[in-house]
């Protein structure tokens, strides 16, 4: 507990720091993200004991970081000529890459980098630097809540055959845990920032849903790293593993704090 404790609050050290600071930097330490969570993933699954598939694997995350400082508009051009070059690699590399594993390469670099995107994306919008805030606290406030009321008062098992120790008794906890600090996070930027007033009912609305879909997405690494017999895609922060390990939840709720802000008010 006091590694992962420790662990937290030096992450959180580093997460303020980038979201105080400019958006090139965001952007960057965004590309980082990504790239570091691709890698780990890859490694799971064994893709870099195979060399075409090392080398295929590589490719994207590393346009990642480029496309993300220069143009986001470039990411569908790059990821149609990814695609050519999969299928390509399929067809005269049969013997040694399957359309599984073009598949899950596929599939997850484009995902995790289109929806990672999507944190940058919110700092770039106007007061983005005030938006960019509902990602993290839906994301890690339903993570920390969901851990400490399943320690606590955790009885009944939310999804046993994906992940045994989540209960639903956590899961009511993160949601909980959600909604008010979206509530504490509208009185704060009413009160404190200035120059807007706070919607209460679209921020508990956004707090109750963003932490579902950050168990979503929980849930989902969860589900691979079953699949694939392993504890924690990596080990960069001690106590809570890798980077997809603390970053899953901000993969899926990232795109859905943009839509909901993008349709709904939750200041003016």
């Amino acid at each position: 507990m006091k590694e992962r404790v420790i662990s937290a609050g030096i992450g959180l050290v580093i997460l303020f720091m980038v979201l105080f600071s400019t958006n090139y930097i965001l952007r960057l330490s965004v590309s980082l993200v990504t790239i570091l969570g691709l890698v780990e993933l890859y490694k799971s699954f064994g893709f870099y004991k195979n060399k075409v598939l090392s080398v295929l694997a590589c490719i994207m995350p590393t346009l990642v970081i480029f496309i993300n400082i220069l143009d986001r508009k470039y990411f569908l051009p790059v990821l149609y000529v990814y695609v050519l070059i999969l299928f390509v690699s399929l067809i005269l590399k049969s013997k040694e890459i399957s359309i599984k594993d073009v598949s899950l390469i596929l599939s997850l670099t484009a995902v995790i980098t289109f929806f990672f995107f999507y944190v940058a994306i919110i700092r770039d919008m106007e007061n983005g630097s005030i938006y960019i805030w509902a990602v993290f606290i839906a994301g890690w406030l339903t993570d920390t809540f969901a851990f400490f009321s399943g320690m606590f008062f955790g009885r009944h098992k939310l999804a046993p055959l994906v992940s045994p120790k989540k209960t639903i008794e956590g899961s009511i906890g993160g949601i909980l845990g959600s909604t008010l600090g979206f509530l504490v996070y509208g009185y704060i930027v009413e009160n404190f920032i200035g120059g807007m007033s706070a919607n209460y009912l679209y921020l508990a609305i956004l707090g109750v849903f963003g932490s579902i879909i950050a168990q979503i997405g929980d849930l989902s690494a969860s589900a691979m790293k079953r699949e694939y017999g392993i504890k924690d895609f990596g080990n960069i922060m001690p106590g809570h593993g890798g980077i997809l390990d603390r970053f899953d939840s901000i993969i899926f709720v990232a795109p859905f704090v943009y839509y909901f802000i993008t349709y709904f008010n939750i200041f003016y």
